[in-house]
C-alpha cells in the first residue's frame, strides 16, 4: 500500500511541475536576399506557454549607433516577446519580411536563391 501511495504521490509531483519558462524563436530576415533563414533562439522567456499560433509578427533588434544594421525577425509565437525587440512593426523592413513569411516562408538556400519558384532558386 505504501508503494502505491508512493508512486500516486510521485506522479503528482511530477504532473505538477511543468515548464517555467520557453525558448522564444524567429526567423532572421535577410534584405538582400528578399527570404527567411531557418528558426533561431531568441531568447528565454519566463513564462510556461511557448504556442506558435499567433499571426506573423515582424521583430527588429536595433543596432545602435549603426542606423540600417538591424536584424529583423519574422516569428508566429505569441507573447511576451524577447526583451530589447522591437514588435511595433514600424520598421521599414518589416512589410517586406513579413511578405517573405506569407510567400511560404520563401526559405533562404544555401547556394543563393530562395525557395520561392519566382527567383529562380527553387524548383
Amino acid at each position: 500500500m505504501r508503494t502505491w501511495l508512493a508512486g500516486i504521490a510521485c506522479a503528482l509531483a511530477i504532473a505538477c511541475d511543468g515548464p517555467e519558462s520557453h525558448v522564444y524563436v524567429a526567423m532572421l530576415y535577410e534584405p538582400t536576399r528578399d527570404c527567411l533563414d531557418p528558426s533561431v533562439s531568441l531568447a528565454i522567456i519566463g513564462t510556461p506557454d511557448g504556442s506558435l499560433t499567433c499571426a506573423p509578427t515582424c521583430l527588429v533588434l536595433p543596432s545602435p549607433p549603426a542606423p540600417g544594421s538591424e536584424q529583423v525577425y519574422v516569428s508566429t509565437m505569441c507573447p511576451p516577446y524577447p526583451d530589447g525587440y522591437d514588435a511595433s512593426q514600424t520598421d521599414p523592413l518589416c512589410p517586406p519580411a513579413l511578405a517573405a513569411y506569407r510567400r511560404g516562408p520563401d526559405a533562404c538556400l544555401a547556394g543563393g536563391g530562395s525557395t520561392d519558384p519566382t527567383d529562380g532558386g527553387g524548383e
